[in-house]
C-alpha cells in the first residue's frame, strides 16, 4: 500500500503540467534536496524520529537563511520540504536499504546493503 502511494506522489510532482502551473521550480528543488537528505540520514541513522528531525531542520534553516538574507521565507517551500522528507525517509525505509559500519583497530569499513 504505501508502495503505491509514493509512486504516484512521486508521478505527481514529476509531471511537467502540473509542476508548471502549481509547483513551482524553486518548490521541485525544494523537494528534491529533502528527499535526498531525508532518504541519506534514514540510511545513515536507520531511524525514522532522528532521521525526519535532520531532514525537518535543514528545511527549517534553510527558510531561516532565506528570511535573514533577503525577507523571503516561505510556508510552500517548508511544505515541499515536509513532503520531500516523508518520501525521502518512507521510502528508504519500504525499499531496505541499509548502511553497515564497521569498526577495527585502525579501520572503518563502510557499506550499503539491500535486504530482499
Amino acid at each position: 500500500m504505501f508502495r503505491s502511494f509514493f509512486i504516484i506522489l512521486g508521478m505527481l510532482f514529476s509531471m511537467s503540467s502540473f509542476s508548471s502551473e502549481y509547483f513551482e521550480y524553486d518548490k521541485q528543488l525544494h523537494f528534491v534536496a529533502s528527499a535526498g537528505i531525508g532518504a541519506a540520514s534514514e540510511i545513515y541513522f536507520d531511524d525514522n524520529s532522528k532521521s525526519l528531525a535532520l531532514c525537518g531542520a535543514a528545511g527549517i534553516g534553510k527558510e531561516v537563511y532565506d528570511e535573514i538574507t533577503y525577507g523571503g521565507f516561505s510556508a510552500e517551500d517548508l511544505v515541499a520540504d515536509a513532503v520531500g522528507c516523508l518520501v525521502g525517509v518512507y521510502g528508504i525505509e519500504i525499499s531496505g536499504w541499509k548502511l553497515n559500519v564497521a569498526r577495527e583497530e585502525k579501520s572503518t569499513f563502510l557499506g550499503v546493503a539491500k535486504n530482499f
